[in-house]
């Protein structure tokens, strides 16, 4: 759905949960607007309908009314119910979830407005796209009396990449903003085409690995009973390497408020490791 960036509740480099909101989108999609149109449209036309047989069964209980004026009525509202059924699966089409429809139909007013919300890790619903009268946490955490408000359990995600700002037009499929996990990372390893079995053996056998990270002052720093995740089953045309990737557990070392309530947070990852897990995924 193309729409216009109405506002941005978020920053690059903050820390949202899941649930939070990002974006409002003030829609422009014509074919969305006019299927909603039509769709208000056939709910008042019903309603009509239903005053209407609600008047002639009284009337026609007393004679003053004959029975065919009311089975045509009756007629009528069957068409407009199959009419409102077809326009509902129009409007799923579209990309609205049924509770967004069911809300359209019972406020009577048009989807202005689209908030999209920060997804969970594991699974996406349909409520992170919801309707802008829904009461909402903005993903800039309001501080508590000077104090801020702590994150769930749940690893929050770090707003990488911001693409969009208030103001800015946007198409449908358009990239808004990338969300990343952090809390655990891979090491890409290198190792050539004649050791590609061995290191499938220590992965079947479990053999954790040691990564060594170059550190300053000519120092090192080691992290060891790292578990070996995949192996790649090619071999890169250009280096004639194998990739592997050994785990790598992420922790916060500090999660930083700012004065107006935003979250930014410190990775632990070793100095040095910045190469290590430049590929990471």
């Amino acid at each position: 759905m193309t729409g216009v960036i109405r506002h941005v509740h978020a920053v690059s480099g903050e820390a949202v949960k899941p649930g939070t909101l990002l974006f409002e989108i003030r829609l422009t999609h014509e074919d969305l607007v006019s299927a909603q149109t039509s769709f208000l449209q056939t709910l008042g036309e019903l309603d009509v309908e239903r005053r209407e047989i609600i008047r002639l069964t009284e009337a026609t209980k007393s004679g003053a009314v004959p029975r065919v004026k009311l089975l045509e009525r009756e007629y009528a509202k069957d068409k407009l119910e199959a009419l409102l059924s077809a326009q509902r699966e129009a409007l799923r089409l579209h990309g609205l979830s049924k509770e967004q429809v069911d809300q359209i139909a019972e406020g009577r007013r048009l989807l202005r407005e689209l908030q999209v919300f920060a997804p969970s890790l594991d699974e996406h619903s349909e409520d992170e796209l919801k309707l802008a009268e829904r009461p909402v946490q903005q993903a800039a955490f309001q501080a508590n009396a000077g104090q801020p408000k702590p994150l769930d359990d749940a690893p929050p995600l770090v707003i990488s990449e911001l693409r969009v700002h208030k103001g800015q037009s946007v198409n449908a499929g358009e990239t808004l903003c990338t969300l990343s996990d952090y809390s655990e990372l891979y090491i890409e390893g290198l190792a050539f085409e004649q050791d590609a079995s061995t290191i499938a053996a220590a992965a079947r056998r479990k053999w954790t690995v040691r990564a060594v990270f170059e550190a300053p002052n000519n120092e090192r720093q080691t992290l060891d009973d790292l578990s070996i995740i995949r192996l790649s089953n090619e071999i890169d045309t250009d280096s004639r390497t194998l990739h592997f990737y050994a785990g790598l557990p992420n922790a916060i070392e500090s999660l930083q408020s700012t004065d107006d309530g935003n979250y930014f947070r410190w990775l632990e990852i070793p100095a040095g490791a910045a190469t290590a897990v430049g590929s990471a995924d």
